[in-house]
């Protein structure tokens, strides 16, 4: 189920962004403080050049695309989204280990 998740995900934010912007797409199930089902998810992307920002206007529609994907899927975690850039994802795997 994992990899069908990243690739819904990962097709949600290619659609908003752009596929030469969404780079890949971590996601991993936890729960949060009330021990409900969240989905932790890294769109990994590659940044505008000359240090510019994500366009919030594709961006806050995401998040809420997502959920809208997991519910009609029967999945009940909420995805708690963040962007962010290769380099900070090489950091993701070191936290891991």
């Amino acid at each position: 189920m994992d990899a069908e998740l990243k690739s819904l995900i990962q097709a949600i934010a290619t659609d908003a962004l752009g596929p030469a912007v969404v780079v890949d797409v971590h996601v991993r199930p936890e729960a949060d403080a009330d021990d409900e089902p969240i989905l932790r998810t890294h769109i990994i992307v590659n940044m505008p050049k000359g240090g510019g920002v994500l366009p919030s206007e594709k961006t806050m529609m995401i998040p809420r695309a997502v959920r809208n994907a997991l519910v009609h899927r029967g999945i009940d975690a909420f995805p708690i989204v963040s962007f962010i850039s290769k380099a900070e994802a090489a950091g993701l795997s070191s936290e891991a280990a």
